[in-house]
C-alpha cells in the first residue's frame, strides 16, 4: 500500500536525537583491533619440499611479505622440520632478495642440533622481512651426512600494537582516546573498526598452494611432460590438489608465483596452473626462464558453506627434446579477492 499524507509532516527536533552509544561495547570492539594486529598470523610460507635428503639442500621460494616489514619491523617466526641421517648439527641459512635472484642479502643463520633419524623442529623467531622482498633462499647444510627437509613454515608474530599508522593502513587503538579532551566522534571509531580490520586481513597473505624443490640441477620430482623427450610436447600435470575456502565465493582469486627453468631452447608458456572439474574452469601459463613470474587465477568454487573448495593442477611441458624444470609454486589468497 502506498500512503500519501493529507498535509506536509514536520517531525519535532527531539525525534532525531539518537541515544549516545555506550563506551564499553565500543571500547571492547576497538581493543579487538589490537588483538587482530597481534594474533592474526596466517602462514606466509607453508610448504613441504620435494626433497631426497641428499646432503641437505638449497631452495628458492617466491614470497608475499607484509607491507609492515620495514620500517614497522613486523617479525616472522620460521619453523624448519628436518630429519638428519646422523646425530649432528645442521646449519640453516636464510637469505632474501628484493630484485634479482642472483643478488641475496642474509636474513639470518641458525644451527639445529639433530638426533639421528629423528624429526627436528628448529624454531627461529623475530626475523623481519622487508616489505619489498620477492623471494627467500633457504640453505640446509649438515655437518657430514644427509639431511631431509620435511616442512618450512613462516608466519607473522607481532608484538603488542604500537602507536601510529602502519604501512598496511592499520591504525592501532589507544583506549585513552575515548575519554580524552577533543576525542574523535564515534563515527571515526566505527570507521576505524572496518578499515583497520580490512587492512590487516588484506596485508597478511595466506598460503593456499605450494610446491618447492631444489634450486639447481635435476629436480627430485619431474613434472610429467617436463622430461627431455619430444613426445611430451603437451601439458601433463602433477597430482591435483584441493584448495579449501570455507564460506567464501562463489568465486575467489588467488595470486600465483612460479619459478622454473629449462636446459636449453624456448622458455615461453611451459608451466600451466588450472582449475579442474567444472566447465567454466580457468587457467594461466608461466615462462620457464629462471625468473619469478606472477599471475592471478580466478577459481569458481564448488561445495557449500565450510566445504567450499576448488581442485587445481600444476602442469608442465617441454619444447623439442629439452627438459623443463619446475622449481617453485606459491599461491596466496587475500580475503575479498
Amino acid at each position: 500500500m502506498i500512503t500519501t499524507p493529507t498535509d506536509i509532516q514536520v517531525p519535532s527536533a527531539g525525534a532525531f536525537v539518537v541515544p549516545m552509544m555506550a563506551t564499553q561495547p565500543l571500547l571492547a570492539s576497538l581493543e579487538d583491533l589490537n588483538y587482530l594486529w597481534k594474533w592474526h598470523r596466517p602462514p606466509m610460507i607453508d610448504v613441504c619440499p620435494c626433497h631426497s635428503g641428499v646432503r641437505g639442500g638449497i631452495f628458492v621460494y617466491p614470497i608475499a611479505p607484509s607491507a609492515d616489514g620495514l620500517p614497522d619491523g613486523l617479525p616472522y617466526t620460521f619453523e624448519h622440520r628436518i630429519v638428519a641421517a646422523l646425530t649432528e648439527n645442521v646449519v640453516i641459512t636464510v637469505y632474501y632478495t628484493t630484485g634479482s635472484l642472483g643478488s641475496w642479502t642474509l636474513l639470518y643463520t641458525s644451527t639445529a642440533s639433530c638426533t639421528a633419524a629423528t624429526l627436528k623442529t628448529q624454531t627461529d623467531a623475530d626475523k623481519v622481512i622487508p616489505a619489498n622482498a620477492v623471494a627467500l633462499r633457504l640453505e640446509y647444510a649438515p655437518a657430514t651426512d644427509d639431511c631431509a627437509v620435511h616442512q618450512i613454515l613462516a608466519y607473522p608474530t607481532p608484538t603488542d600494537a604500537t602507536a601510529g599508522i602502519k604501512a598496511s593502513g592499520h591504525i592501532p587503538f589507544d583506549d585513552g582516546m575515548l575519554t580524552a579532551t577533543g576525542a574523535p566522534v564515534h563515527t571515526e571509531f566505527l570507521n576505524r573498526l572496518k578499515t583497520s580490520s580490512i587492512a590487516i586481513l588484506q596485508d597478511r597473505k595466506q598460503q593456499c598452494l605450494s610446491f618447492l624443490q631444489s634450486e639447481s640441477g635435476t629436480p627430485y620430482i619431474t613434472c610429467p611432460g617436463a622430461g627431455a623427450a619430444a613426445k611430451y610436447e603437451k601439458f601433463r600435470g602433477l597430482a591435483p590438489v584441493r584448495l579449501w575456502f570455507p564460506f567464501q565465493g562463489p568465486d575467489v582469486t588467488i595470486a600465483l608465483k612460479v619459478l622454473a627453468d629449462v636446459d636449453a631452447e624456448a622458455t615461453a608458456d611451459l608451466i600451466q596452473i588450472r582449475q579442474m572439474g567444472i566447465p567454466t574452469a580457468e587457467q594461466v601459463t608461466f615462462d620457464a626462464d629462471g625468473a619469478i613470474h606472477a599471475e592471478s587465477l580466478t577459481l569458481h568454487l564448488e561445495g557449500d558453506g565450510e566445504m567450499r573448495h576448488a581442485d587445481v593442477v600444476v602442469s608442465a611441458k617441454t619444447t623439442a627434446s629439452h627438459a623443463t624444470r619446475l622449481r617453485a609454486v606459491s599461491g596466496y589468497w587475500t580475503p575479498g579477492e
